[in-house]
């Protein structure tokens, strides 16, 4: 049986993790720009890290191989990628967003393909099965439209998840709590 302070330290791990995790939920629903921003400019100093880090190494060893020069670039890449992504976050999002509206629209004109196939192998399809992949092009010209307005959307369902994992969480913490409370008491008057 494991000693009652750590019991007691665990369960309040667990009401300390799940009220972070319901202010962080509520934080990114207030401010799910300053979110985006923060994680694009922490991924940007990551890289701008990394890059120092494999220069110094580099220049401490002295070996003259094929794989120096690669270190070199992929250091010099990743340093002008960090330095972008701290410069201008916003522009990273939005392409970021314009990228996956693309491949959605990708997606619909390949499923209207495969529809059409189908078309000519088999005359029962109907015009019915065109709506799906027009729906899904229209979602991804959407998203190409307004990127900053779904990246926000995005955030605020990431919120919305971590926010009820806090919820979730507590009210699992208060169960935990009952049951040792209760025992307590029939312990006492057992005695």
């Amino acid at each position: 049986m494991k000693p009652l302070h750590r019991m007691f330290l665990k369960k309040d791990w667990l009401l300390l993790q799940a009220i972070l995790s319901i202010l962080i939920g509520v934080l990114l629903w207030l401010y799910p720009d300053i979110f985006v921003k923060a994680t694009v400019m922490l991924i940007g100093i990551l890289l701008a890290l990394y890059s120092v880090i494999a220069f110094v190494t580099v220049l401490k060893n002295n070996d003259t191989n094929g794989a120096r020069q690669a270190i070199i670039i992929s250091a010099l890449i990743s340093f002008i990628v960090g330095i972008i992504l701290l410069a201008s976050p916003a522009l990273f999002v939005n392409l970021l967003v314009i990228i996956l509206g693309i491949i959605v629209i990708g997606l619909g004109l390949v499923q209207a393909t495969e529809i059409n196939l189908l078309k000519h192998q088999h005359h029962s399809v109907s015009a019915l099965h065109y709506v799906n992949p027009v729906i899904i092009m229209i979602i991804g010209l959407l998203v190409i439209i307004q990127p900053a307005q779904i990246a926000t959307i995005i955030v605020k369902l990431c919120a919305i998840g971590i926010f009820y994992a806090g919820v979730s969480g507590l009210l699992y913490t208060f169960r935990l709590r009952k049951p040792e409370n209760h025992d307590s008491v029939v312990s006492e008057t057992n005695e």
